[in-house]
C-alpha cells in the first residue's frame, strides 16, 4: 500500500509538471503570434516605404527630365 501511496503521489506530482509545461507553451504560443503579427506589420511597412520612395524617384526622374530638356533648347 505505501508504494501505491507513493506512485500516486508521484502521477499527480507529474501530471502537475505536465499542466505547468503545457501553460508555458501556451504562453510561448501567444508571444509567438503577436511576434509573428508584428513581423508582417514591419514587412508591410517597408512595402510601403519602398513603393512611397520609388514614387518620390520617378517624380525626381521625371522632374530632372522636364529640366534637361529645357536646358537643351
Amino acid at each position: 500500500e505505501e508504494t501505491l501511496a507513493k506512485i500516486l503521489a508521484d502521477l499527480k506530482t507529474n501530471n502537475e509538471k505536465i499542466k505547468q509545461g503545457k501553460q508555458a507553451l501556451q504562453q510561448q504560443l501567444i508571444e509567438l503570434d503577436e511576434l509573428n503579427k508584428q513581423i508582417e506589420e514591419t514587412k508591410k511597412q517597408q512595402v510601403m516605404m519602398s513603393t512611397s520612395e520609388k514614387t518620390c524617384i520617378q517624380k525626381l526622374e521625371a522632374k530632372l527630365l522636364g529640366e534637361g530638356s529645357k536646358n537643351s533648347l
